[in-house]
C-alpha cells in the first residue's frame, strides 16, 4: 500500500516531526511493507530525518501526481483544521482532502485535533470535506463533539490519541548523556518548553522570576528547551535575559528523539507546547502546563492534569507553589503518568489500524 501524509512537516516543529515519526512508525509496525511519502515544506530534511519519500508543499502539481498515485491520503496528526492559527492554512489541508476525494482516494484523518473553528465559512467548508471521507480518528473528545456539532455525516468519528504517543519510550540515561554534554553539570533539572506570544513583557518577566525561584530556592538547574527554531529559541532567550542568573538555552538538538529523551531526563518539566507535556507524560516526569491554545488544557485534561493558568496570566508565585506541590508528589505523579502512557501509546497505534483498514476497502 502506498500512502501520502499531509501535515505540517518540514518546518522544524519538534512536535509534529514526533508525530509524524508516531505515524510512520505505528503504520509500518502494523503493515511492515507500507509505502509512505509525506507532503513537506523541506522534503530533502523529512526524507532524511524520516526515510520515507516527500514531495514538496508547494509543488502543487508534484503533490497531485503523489495524491493521484496513492492508495490512502493521511490528513495529520497535530492542529490542522482550526482557523485560530491561519485560515490560509486551514484551506491548504482541506484543498488536500478535496483534492484526494475528487481523485477517489481514500482518505483517514489521523490522530488530528480539531478546532477551533469560528468562521462559518470554515465550518461549511470542514464539514462538506470530511463527509464521508473514510476514516476520522481524534485524538481527545472535545475534537469529537467539535466534529459533531460541524454535522460531519457519513463516517464513524474515533477518539484515539496523539500520534507521538505511539513512539517507543523513552531514553532518560540518554537524555542525561545530551544534557551534561551541554555542559549544564549534574541535575536535577527543570526544563522550561516555551514559545512566541503576545502581550507584553510581563509573563515574560514572571516566568523569569519563577526560574529564579526553582535555582535559588527549589534547588534545580534551569534549562529551556526550543522545539522550534527560530521563534522558541527568541522566547526562551528573552526569558533566560531576564532572570538574574539565566538558564541554559538548550543547543539544536538531532530532533524530536533528542528531545524526548531530554524530557525523560527531567525532574521537572513546566511546558507551554503541548508536545512537552506529552513528552513528559511518555516519560513518567512531573509537568506543570501552562495554557495558550484548547489544545493544550484537552491534553491535560486526558492525564488528569489541568493548567496551572493561561500563558498571559502566569504569575510567579503561583508557579512555585505549583512546583512545590508537583515535586513533592513526584513518585505518585510518577506512577498515575507511568500507568496512563502505556493506555495512550495503545490507543495512538490503534489509529494506524483504523487508517489501513481504510485503505483496503473495496
Amino acid at each position: 500500500m502506498r500512502i501520502v501524509i499531509s501535515g505540517y512537516y518540514g518546518f522544524g516543529n519538534a512536535g509534529d516531526e514526533a508525530s509524524l515519526r508516531g505515524i510512520v512508525g505505528g503504520l509500518r509496525a502494523r503493515d511492515p511493507e507500507v509505502q509512505v511519502a509525506a507532503i513537506s515544506a523541506d522534503p530533502q530534511r523529512t526524507r532524511a530525518e524520516h526515510g520515507i519519500e516527500a514531495v514538496f508543499r508547494g509543488d502543487m502539481a508534484g503533490v497531485v501526481r503523489a495524491v493521484a498515485g496513492a492508495d490512502l491520503v493521511l490528513s495529520g496528526g497535530g492542529s490542522l483544521l482550526q482557523d485560530s492559527t491561519s485560515r490560509r492554512s486551514l484551506l491548504y489541508y482541506l484543498g488536500v482532502i478535496a483534492l484526494a476525494r475528487y481523485l477517489r482516494v481514500p482518505v483517514a484523518v489521523y490522530a488530528q485535533g480539531v478546532g477551533p473553528l469560528e468562521e462559518p465559512a470554515d465550518r461549511v467548508l470542514t464539514r462538506w470535506a470530511l463527509s464521508r471521507v473514510q476514516c476520522i480518528a481524534v485524538r481527545d473528545e472535545e475534537s469529537r463533539a467539535e466534529l459533531l456539532s460541524l454535522g460531519v455525516a457519513g463516517v464513524a468519528v474515533e477518539v484515539t490519541a496523539d500520534a507521538a504517543l505511539a513512539l517507543a519510550p523513552p531514553d532518560p540515561g540518554r537524555g542525561r548523556t545530551l544534557l551534561l554534554r551541554q555542559g549544564l553539570g549534574e541535575g536535577p533539572w527543570a526544563g522550561l518548553a516555551l514559545r512566541p506570544w503576545p502581550g507584553g513583557e510581563r509573563w515574560k518577566r514572571e516566568l523569569a522570576a519563577f526560574a529564579d525561584a526553582l535555582q535559588e530556592r527549589l534547588g534545580l538547574r534551569v534549562v529551556y528547551l526550543p522545539f522550534q527554531d527560530p521563534g522558541d529559541v527568541w522566547a526562551c532567550r528573552e526569558v533566560a535575559s531576564l532572570q538574574e542568573r539565566p538558564g541554559r538555552v538548550l543547543g539544536v538538538t538531532g530532533g524530536a528523539v533528542d528531545l524526548l529523551d531530554v524530557v525523560a531526563a527531567l525532574d521537572l518539566l513546566v511546558g507551554v507546547r503541548l508536545h512537552s507535556l506529552i513528552f513528559a507524560a511518555m516519560g513518567a516526569v512531573p509537568f506543570l502546563g501552562l495554557s495558550y491554545d484548547p489544545k493544550v488544557d484537552r491534553f491535560l485534561r486526558s492525564v488528569g492534569r489541568r493548567a496551572v493558568s493561561p500563558l498571559a496570566d502566569a504569575d510567579a508565585a503561583a508557579l512555585e507553589a505549583a512546583a512545590r506541590e508537583v515535586l513533592g508528589r513526584r513518585e505518585e505523579i510518577g506512577a498515575e503518568l507511568g500507568a496512563r502512557r502505556g493506555e495512550l501509546r495503545q490507543l495512538a497505534l490503534k489509529t494506524a489500524t483504523l487508517a489501513l483498514a481504510a485503505g483496503r476497502r473495496p
